[in-house]
């Protein structure tokens, strides 16, 4: 058991946490904005690390510096957020500590470049209690940027945009705490490639679908 909720944050945003200490984490975000502010900045970060092979950073080159560093840091908490068998402590920590240091540099691949091809779509409310508005996914090198345009959000609770590839795998891609007007702009991004992309949901912490886009 973990006293201190704040502890959470890095295995929480890279999927470290088992369900109980997930939905523990989840209920604090309803009261705390730093938290929240946080998982919404780094919600990014495990659709990137996951199109990163830890090999290509051992090519010798040393014009990466500290970003490259970083990114060493990261996928290596990642792998350790990931054991369920090592001591929770030393996993948080891992994960807590890279999360400090990525907060000073943002790491991009060198060289990528953004190809053409973004597209808006409009979402469709499912649940009674649902959500309505857009999303605008936009091509990387690394998968897919993803803008959501909100309105008519649950006033409370936390929520959670699912992706799904041609191969029906879902994948995370983004988490944040309800808005108090129920409307906003969200950030995600995940790996899934944009021509690959075949659903986004948005689903609350009961795992009901509120939105949907289908391509």
């Amino acid at each position: 058991m973990i006293d201190e909720p704040h502890v959470l944050l890095g295995a929480y945003i890279l999927g470290g946490l088992d369900a109980e200490e997930r939905g523990r984490f989840e209920a604090h975000l309803k009261d705390c904005a730093q938290c929240r502010a946080q998982v919404a900045d780094f919600a990014p970060l495990p659709a990137l690390l996951s199109k990163v092979d830890p090999a290509d950073l051992d090519t010798g080159s040393t014009d990466g510096g500290e970003s490259e560093l970083i990114l060493r840091d990261m996928l290596a908490a990642r792998r350790t957020a990931a054991k369920r068998h090592v001591r929770r402590r030393v996993a948080l920590g891992a994960c807590a500590a890279v999360l400090a240091a990525v907060a000073l540099v943002l790491v991009i691949p060198r060289g990528d470049t953004t190809p053409p091809g973004t597209g808006t779509f409009a979402m469709h409310s499912v649940a009674a209690a649902g959500a309505s508005g857009s999303v605008t996914l936009t091509p990387k090198p690394w998968g897919t940027a993803i803008v959501l345009d909100l309105k008519q959000l649950p006033t409370d609770g936390v929520f959670t945009l699912r992706t799904m590839d041609d191969s029906g795998q879902m994948q995370p891609a983004a988490t944040w705490a309800a808005m108090p007007t129920g409307k906003g702009v969200v950030q995600g991004a995940t790996s899934i490639p944009m021509p690959k992309l075949r659903k986004l949901n948005i689903v609350d912490a009961d795992n009901t679908v509120l939105a949907t886009v289908e391509r």
